[in-house]
């Protein structure tokens, strides 16, 4: 219940419904009405984005830009907990982000045409940096619940302060080349310098080089009419990726703790790396472009193979060393796919146009070496560090997991299998605890987060000036990882905040077909040598239980707008452009996922760690009316 008799909030109301696994009362308080009303959660982002440049001729054919960039952002968040059974007299919290970062770029261009060859480039530097700094303020202890600053508290602490900073400097240079605007060919070479590395692997060298032909400008296909556009190009080249996203890459962190009794002490917060590299990605691809009936039918076919070495990742670390993880060179990893694009002009006439845009892509990712020993250690630390079980030949965004059959109907015990055998004890325990043998061995691939076809349908109507333009998003073949699920079919912890009604399908007596299994069974109660456990099995994110196909349709985006004609603005007597538009975003979704939204990820946008629905939010749906002006 929410309320007590007395029509007060009721703390502590919720416990676990298998007490005879777990009699361990909560002491946390627990009431999501409760939290509702008697807590305050604020976050306010404030953000400037501003840029300018200047750009000096010094020729006919060369000219001189420097740009300058800033991105100013600054949050403030508040917490502040009201009177509760565990904290009587309340609780608070403020924090306030500042980054600042700016870019510096100074480029020389140039684009020179003579007899039939043209050569155009740029040469320059660019700098790059980012500073910031946290600040964060606790306190316990208010006389009442209108008191919302933080220093009305009896006691506070400073829980954070300090300030960070990176920066990345680059030198490049571009040169192409056309003869006859026939032959393309250019070539690229950057330096990088990140201060996230270390001296000896700060500077890393980038080249790359590609050729093109368009074949259609050749006398032999010049004056063709139905082949309006014919080129084929390839490209090979080198890129990098610094250390990720922390501040300091390489470099261990100390610390003084907010705790220091009788003195000033230093702490690490984090290992060192001095050996960590830049992740290197080296590229091959090449494709075809086609046109048609002077380009009304457009065909892109591309192809690509990609390997990264030194992929920079968190990976596990010995527990000796007092950390779990560490920013670290893990492996090789190989990506090949296919990518086509098909544009379309269905109808045009003076009134009336009809466009169709189509895109449908492959992409095929393989872990080509672990730079670790042990394979299956290496594997059980990728999986602590980034969620991702990797193992060598596989792919990085594969689900090895344990794989969960379902409910037994004479005993309601989970069966689990492996290598085509059944059985009702948890593959996550030593089938025999007497033999040293890792339970990881028996995993399975049972499905990959990364699609296996993916692509996009866009159509464009124009009549007069009016246009509606509707796009699909589509991808087929991707597991998701249902984690909101799993938490609320686990009902043996000991403070169940809310479970899901399924619950109540559990495994009653003998002949009961489900797939929830009794509430003492042979997966959460557990005898082993050294006796019974209570250890559950049955809502791991290592077992294929919450698998789920997130294959999905999207209606990405609606879009309605009128442009207003001459005619109407010289009546009106309007100068410049106006378009009236109306627009929405995620209007629905086609799925069998069961889950708020199948696209989602719940570690970011870290595509290697993708396919995790842990409560996250589903891509909202929004609406916007507007205006474009333009003078």
């Amino acid at each position: 219940p929410v309320y007590d008799t007395t029509g007060k909030i009721l703390w502590n109301s919720t416990y676990s419904p298998n007490n005879q696994i777990n009699t361990e009362f909560t002491s946390k308080d627990l009431n999501p009405v409760g939290d509702l009303n008697n807590f305050i959660n604020t976050l306010t982002d404030t953000r400037i984005l501003s840029s300018f440049f200047t750009e000096i001729k010094l020729t006919s054919w060369l000219n001189y830009k420097i740009e300058v960039g800033l991105d100013w952002f600054n949050s403030r968040s508040y917490n502040r907990v009201f009177k509760r059974p565990t904290v009587l007299t309340g609780s608070g919290q403020e924090g306030v982000t500042n980054n600042i970062k700016y870019v510096i770029n100074n480029l020389l261009n140039f684009n020179h045409k003579f007899g039939n060859h043209r050569i155009s480039g740029v040469f320059g530097q660019t700098f790059e940096k980012s500073v910031e700094n946290n600040t964060q303020i606790s306190g316990i202890g208010f006389t009442d619940d209108n008191i919302r600053s933080i220093l009305g508290a009896s006691t506070t602490q400073v829980t954070n302060a300090l300030e960070q900073e990176w920066a990345l400097v680059s030198y490049l240079g571009r040169v192409d080349y056309a003869f006859k605007e026939r032959y393309l060919f250019g070539i690229t070479n950057r330096i990088d310098g990140s201060s996230q590395f270390s001296k000896n692997n700060r500077y890393v060298n980038f080249p790359s080089v590609s050729i093109g032909w368009v074949i259609n400008r050749e006398p032999f296909l010049i004056n063709n009419k139905l082949l309006s556009e014919l080129k084929i190009r390839s490209s090979f080249g080198v890129t990098g990726t610094p250390a990720g996203n922390g501040y300091y890459g390489t470099q261990g962190q100390y610390i003084i703790p907010k705790y220091n009794y009788g003195g000033t002490t230093i702490t690490p917060k984090s290992p060192e790396n001095p050996n960590l590299k830049w992740q290197n990605t080296t590229n091959f691809d090449a494709g075809i472009d086609l046109g048609f009936n002077n380009n009304k039918i457009k065909i892109n076919i591309d192809y690509y193979n990609r390997l990264t070495t030194n992929l920079l990742l968190d990976g596990g670390i010995p527990a000796y060393t007092g950390f779990s993880t560490i920013n670290q060179n893990i492996g090789e990893l190989q990506n090949t796919g296919y990518e086509i694009a098909l544009s379309t002009i269905n109808i045009e006439n003076k009134f009336f146009k009809w466009s169709t845009f189509f895109t449908i892509a492959t992409n095929t990712n393989k872990i080509t070496k672990i730079y670790q020993v042990d394979p299956l250690i290496s594997a059980q630390n990728s999986e602590r560090a980034s969620g991702r079980f990797w193992k060598e030949g596989g792919s990085a965004t594969s689900f090895y997991l344990f794989n969960w059959v379902g409910v037994n109907p004479i005993n309601g015990n989970p069966i689990w299998q492996s290598n085509g055998k059944q059985t009702e004890r948890p593959l996550q325990i030593p089938l025999d605890e007497l033999v040293n043998i890792d339970p990881n061995v028996f995993r399975e691939n049972l499905g990959d987060a990364a699609p296996s076809v993916f692509g996009g349908l866009e159509n464009r109507i124009q009549y007069k000036d009016l246009e509606l333009s509707v796009f699909f998003t589509y991808a087929f073949g991707n597991k998701v990882y249902n984690g909101t699920n799993a938490a609320l079919y686990n009902f043996t912890s000991s403070d169940v905040p809310n479970l899901s009604p399924d619950i109540l399908n559990y495994w009653k007596k003998n002949g009961n077909e489900t797939n929830v299994p009794g509430l003492i069974n042979s997966s959460n109660t557990v005898i082993r040598n050294r006796g019974i456990t209570i250890t559950d099995y049955t809502t791991d994110n290592n077992i294929s239980r919450f698998l789920e196909d997130g294959s999905f349709v999207r209606l990405k985006n609606f879009s309605l707008a009128y442009s207003l004609g001459s005619a109407l603005k010289k009546q009106l007597r309007l100068k410049g452009s106006y378009k009236l538009y109306i627009e929405a975003n995620n209007l629905f979704i086609i799925t069998n996922y069961s889950g708020t939204d199948p696209e989602v990820s719940a570690y970011g946008s870290n595509a290697l760690q993708g396919g995790f629905d842990q409560g996250t939010l589903p891509m909202p749906r929004s609406f916007r009316v507007g205006i474009k002006i333009g003078f």
